[in-house]
Protein backbone atom coordinates (compact mmCIF):
# COMPACT_ATOMS: atom_id res chain seq x y z
CA UNK A 1 0.00 0.00 0.00
CA UNK A 2 1.37 2.92 -1.46
CA UNK A 3 1.77 5.65 1.97
CA UNK A 4 0.99 9.39 0.46
CA UNK A 5 4.39 11.71 2.26
CA UNK A 6 3.19 14.08 4.75
CA UNK A 7 2.48 17.40 3.83
CA UNK A 8 4.92 20.14 4.75
CA UNK A 9 3.48 22.58 6.89
CA UNK A 10 1.86 25.52 5.62
CA UNK A 11 4.45 28.70 5.67
CA UNK A 12 3.85 31.43 7.96
CA UNK A 13 6.08 34.79 7.57
CA UNK A 14 6.21 37.83 9.90
CA UNK A 15 6.66 41.31 7.83
CA UNK A 16 8.24 43.68 9.77
CA UNK A 17 8.08 47.19 9.82
CA UNK A 18 9.49 50.21 12.79
CA UNK A 19 6.43 50.97 14.01
CA UNK A 20 7.13 50.92 18.33
CA UNK A 21 3.69 50.19 18.76
CA UNK A 22 4.08 46.33 17.99
CA UNK A 23 7.39 45.67 16.15
CA UNK A 24 8.74 44.30 19.77
CA UNK A 25 5.55 41.93 19.42
CA UNK A 26 6.21 39.63 16.48
CA UNK A 27 6.62 35.90 17.03
CA UNK A 28 10.36 36.45 17.01
CA UNK A 29 10.81 33.34 19.41
CA UNK A 30 8.93 31.08 17.24
CA UNK A 31 10.88 28.95 14.47
CA UNK A 32 7.73 28.05 12.66
CA UNK A 33 7.77 31.87 11.48
CA UNK A 34 9.81 33.10 9.02
CA UNK A 35 10.65 37.15 9.65
CA UNK A 36 11.17 39.37 7.00
CA UNK A 37 12.60 42.87 7.68
CA UNK A 38 12.87 46.30 5.94
CA UNK A 39 15.43 48.98 5.86
CA UNK A 40 17.74 49.12 8.87
CA UNK A 41 15.69 47.25 11.49
CA UNK A 42 18.62 44.41 10.77
CA UNK A 43 21.82 46.86 10.71
CA UNK A 44 20.47 48.79 13.64
CA UNK A 45 19.93 46.01 15.54
CA UNK A 46 16.03 46.31 16.47
CA UNK A 47 14.65 42.44 15.83
CA UNK A 48 16.45 39.48 17.62
CA UNK A 49 16.36 37.55 14.86
CA UNK A 50 15.91 38.11 10.60
CA UNK A 51 15.38 35.44 7.77
CA UNK A 52 14.91 37.73 4.75
CA UNK A 53 16.15 41.78 4.38
CA UNK A 54 14.08 44.27 1.83
CA UNK A 55 16.33 47.20 1.02
CA UNK A 56 14.26 47.77 -2.08
CA UNK A 57 15.30 51.70 -2.14
CA UNK A 58 18.21 52.96 -5.05
CA UNK A 59 21.23 51.72 -3.16
CA UNK A 60 23.10 55.37 -3.72
CA UNK A 61 20.73 56.47 -0.85
CA UNK A 62 22.01 53.94 0.90
CA UNK A 63 25.35 55.24 1.01
CA UNK A 64 24.44 58.98 2.60
CA UNK A 65 26.48 59.70 6.19
CA UNK A 66 22.71 59.23 8.14
CA UNK A 67 22.97 55.68 7.55
CA UNK A 68 26.58 55.03 8.81
CA UNK A 69 28.26 51.81 7.80
CA UNK A 70 24.48 50.39 6.51
CA UNK A 71 25.49 49.52 2.56
CA UNK A 72 28.86 47.64 3.77
CA UNK A 73 26.29 46.07 6.21
CA UNK A 74 23.98 44.24 3.73
CA UNK A 75 26.83 43.33 1.22
CA UNK A 76 28.06 41.33 4.22
CA UNK A 77 25.34 39.51 4.81
CA UNK A 78 24.79 35.51 4.20
CA UNK A 79 20.72 35.63 4.35
CA UNK A 80 19.12 36.72 1.11
CA UNK A 81 19.01 40.42 1.12
CA UNK A 82 16.24 41.80 -1.35
CA UNK A 83 17.10 44.78 -3.45
CA UNK A 84 15.12 46.91 -5.99
CA UNK A 85 17.80 46.60 -8.65
CA UNK A 86 20.74 43.61 -9.89
CA UNK A 87 22.86 42.68 -7.06
CA UNK A 88 26.18 44.72 -7.10
CA UNK A 89 29.51 42.33 -7.05
CA UNK A 90 29.92 42.72 -3.62
CA UNK A 91 26.67 41.67 -2.20
CA UNK A 92 27.12 38.35 -0.59
CA UNK A 93 23.69 37.50 -0.68
CA UNK A 94 22.14 39.53 -2.65
CA UNK A 95 18.65 39.05 -4.64
CA UNK A 96 16.62 41.10 -7.36
CA UNK A 97 13.77 41.62 -6.32
CA UNK A 98 10.99 39.58 -8.88
CA UNK A 99 9.05 42.62 -9.74
CA UNK A 100 8.47 41.40 -13.03
CA UNK A 101 6.69 37.66 -12.02
CA UNK A 102 4.56 39.84 -9.40
CA UNK A 103 3.40 42.36 -11.99
CA UNK A 104 2.99 39.20 -14.72
CA UNK A 105 0.67 37.22 -12.04
CA UNK A 106 -1.70 39.60 -10.74
CA UNK A 107 -1.97 41.26 -14.33
CA UNK A 108 -5.58 41.25 -14.55
CA UNK A 109 -5.97 42.92 -11.03
CA UNK A 110 -7.30 46.18 -11.28
CA UNK A 111 -4.55 47.10 -8.87
CA UNK A 112 -1.85 44.97 -9.88
CA UNK A 113 0.95 48.31 -9.69
CA UNK A 114 -0.54 49.62 -6.42
CA UNK A 115 2.75 48.92 -4.84
CA UNK A 116 3.61 52.18 -2.77
CA UNK A 117 5.70 50.99 -0.31
CA UNK A 118 8.39 47.88 0.67
CA UNK A 119 5.40 46.49 2.80
CA UNK A 120 3.20 46.11 -0.15
CA UNK A 121 6.06 44.31 -2.29
CA UNK A 122 7.13 41.97 0.83
CA UNK A 123 3.34 40.63 0.95
CA UNK A 124 3.04 40.85 -3.28
CA UNK A 125 6.15 38.81 -3.16
CA UNK A 126 4.66 36.11 -0.45
CA UNK A 127 1.66 35.78 -2.55
CA UNK A 128 3.68 34.96 -5.59
CA UNK A 129 5.84 32.66 -3.91
CA UNK A 130 2.50 31.02 -2.68
CA UNK A 131 1.00 30.15 -5.84
CA UNK A 132 4.20 28.89 -7.28
CA UNK A 133 3.57 26.56 -4.77
CA UNK A 134 5.51 27.43 -1.57
CA UNK A 135 2.25 27.38 0.41
CA UNK A 136 1.78 30.00 2.63
CA UNK A 137 -0.79 29.72 5.66
CA UNK A 138 -0.45 32.79 7.24
CA UNK A 139 0.67 36.44 6.84
CA UNK A 140 1.45 39.04 10.15
CA UNK A 141 1.99 42.64 9.94
CA UNK A 142 4.22 43.75 13.14
CA UNK A 143 5.46 47.44 13.50
CA UNK A 144 2.95 48.08 10.33
CA UNK A 145 1.36 51.33 11.51
CA UNK A 146 1.71 53.89 8.70
CA UNK A 147 -0.24 56.54 10.41
CA UNK A 148 2.57 58.83 10.49
CA UNK A 149 2.98 61.85 8.18
CA UNK A 150 6.60 62.95 7.23
CA UNK A 151 7.82 61.09 10.39
CA UNK A 152 11.84 61.73 10.71
CA UNK A 153 13.46 59.18 12.29
CA UNK A 154 16.45 56.65 12.75
CA UNK A 155 16.14 54.59 9.40
CA UNK A 156 13.61 57.10 8.02
CA UNK A 157 15.94 60.24 7.52
CA UNK A 158 16.52 62.52 4.16
CA UNK A 159 15.58 60.75 1.38
CA UNK A 160 13.88 58.27 2.90
CA UNK A 161 11.09 60.13 4.77
CA UNK A 162 7.80 59.56 3.35
CA UNK A 163 4.20 60.15 4.46
CA UNK A 164 3.38 56.45 5.47
CA UNK A 165 -0.36 57.45 5.92
CA UNK A 166 -0.85 58.17 2.51
CA UNK A 167 1.10 54.38 1.52
CA UNK A 168 -1.38 52.60 3.86
CA UNK A 169 -4.04 51.81 1.25
CA UNK A 170 -1.73 49.69 -0.58
CA UNK A 171 -0.97 47.75 2.15
CA UNK A 172 -4.18 47.11 2.97
CA UNK A 173 -4.96 46.39 -0.77
CA UNK A 174 -2.73 43.30 -0.56
CA UNK A 175 -3.94 42.28 2.42
CA UNK A 176 -7.11 41.43 0.67
CA UNK A 177 -5.91 39.82 -1.47
CA UNK A 178 -3.87 37.44 0.22
CA UNK A 179 -7.30 37.46 2.43
CA UNK A 180 -9.26 36.09 -0.84
CA UNK A 181 -6.77 33.81 -1.36
CA UNK A 182 -7.66 32.08 1.68
CA UNK A 183 -4.67 33.15 3.79
CA UNK A 184 -4.72 34.06 7.20
CA UNK A 185 -3.29 37.84 7.74
CA UNK A 186 -2.64 38.86 11.38
CA UNK A 187 -2.61 42.14 12.44
CA UNK A 188 -2.15 43.14 16.25
CA UNK A 189 -4.67 45.22 18.06
CA UNK A 190 -2.16 48.29 18.29
CA UNK A 191 -1.42 48.45 14.80
CA UNK A 192 -3.61 51.11 12.59
CA UNK A 193 -4.03 49.21 9.58
CA UNK A 194 -7.14 47.98 8.62
CA UNK A 195 -9.12 49.94 11.67
CA UNK A 196 -11.56 52.34 11.57
CA UNK A 197 -13.60 54.48 13.95
CA UNK A 198 -16.58 52.61 13.61
CA UNK A 199 -18.73 50.92 10.87
CA UNK A 200 -20.46 53.39 9.15
CA UNK A 201 -24.30 53.85 9.50
CA UNK A 202 -23.06 51.96 12.89
CA UNK A 203 -22.05 54.48 14.70
CA UNK A 204 -24.53 56.00 16.94
CA UNK A 205 -23.96 54.09 20.02
CA UNK A 206 -24.08 54.89 23.43
CA UNK A 207 -20.09 55.83 23.45
CA UNK A 208 -20.60 57.86 20.29
CA UNK A 209 -23.36 59.98 21.61
CA UNK A 210 -21.68 61.21 24.60
CA UNK A 211 -18.42 61.72 22.34
CA UNK A 212 -20.55 63.85 20.71
CA UNK A 213 -22.15 65.78 23.21
CA UNK A 214 -18.89 66.71 24.78
CA UNK A 215 -17.84 67.71 21.17
CA UNK A 216 -21.21 70.13 21.56
CA UNK A 217 -20.12 71.25 25.31
CA UNK A 218 -16.59 72.32 24.19
CA UNK A 219 -17.58 74.12 20.84
CA UNK A 220 -20.26 75.69 23.02
CA UNK A 221 -17.52 76.99 25.66
CA UNK A 222 -14.77 78.05 22.29
CA UNK A 223 -18.07 80.05 21.39
CA UNK A 224 -18.69 81.76 24.36
CA UNK A 225 -15.25 82.61 25.01
CA UNK A 226 -14.88 84.28 21.34
CA UNK A 227 -17.98 86.29 22.58
CA UNK A 228 -16.01 87.10 25.76
CA UNK A 229 -13.05 87.95 23.57
CA UNK A 230 -15.44 89.92 21.14
CA UNK A 231 -16.98 91.92 23.72
CA UNK A 232 -13.74 92.99 25.49
CA UNK A 233 -12.28 93.64 21.73
CA UNK A 234 -15.19 95.90 21.23
CA UNK A 235 -15.29 97.57 25.08
CA UNK A 236 -11.52 98.27 24.72
CA UNK A 237 -12.31 100.22 21.58
CA UNK A 238 -14.99 102.45 23.07
CA UNK A 239 -12.85 103.04 25.80
CA UNK A 240 -9.77 104.08 23.84
CA UNK A 241 -12.46 106.62 21.64
CA UNK A 242 -13.78 107.90 25.13
CA UNK A 243 -10.29 108.59 26.28
CA UNK A 244 -9.25 110.29 22.88
CA UNK A 245 -12.42 112.49 23.39
CA UNK A 246 -11.17 113.39 26.66
CA UNK A 247 -7.57 113.96 25.51
CA UNK A 248 -9.50 116.26 23.00
CA UNK A 249 -10.99 118.62 25.39
CA UNK A 250 -8.60 118.87 28.07
CA UNK A 251 -6.68 121.02 25.77
CA UNK A 252 -9.43 124.02 26.24
CA UNK A 253 -9.77 123.27 29.85
CA UNK A 254 -6.41 126.08 30.64
CA UNK A 255 -7.18 129.44 30.37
Amino acid sequence: MDVEAPQPAARKIAIIGKAPSSVGLAPYGDAAWEIWILNTLGHLNEVPRWDRQFELHDLELTKVKEYGDYYPWLTRQDRPVYLRDEPPKDFKNGVQFPLGQILELFGSFAGRTYLTNTVSLMIALALLEHKKGETVGEIGLWGVDMAQHGLRSAGHVGWFTSEYAKQRPSVEYWIGIAEGMGIKVTIPPTSDILKAACIYGYHTTERFKKFQARRQELNQRVAQAQQREQQGHDEAIFLSGALEGMNYDEQWLGG
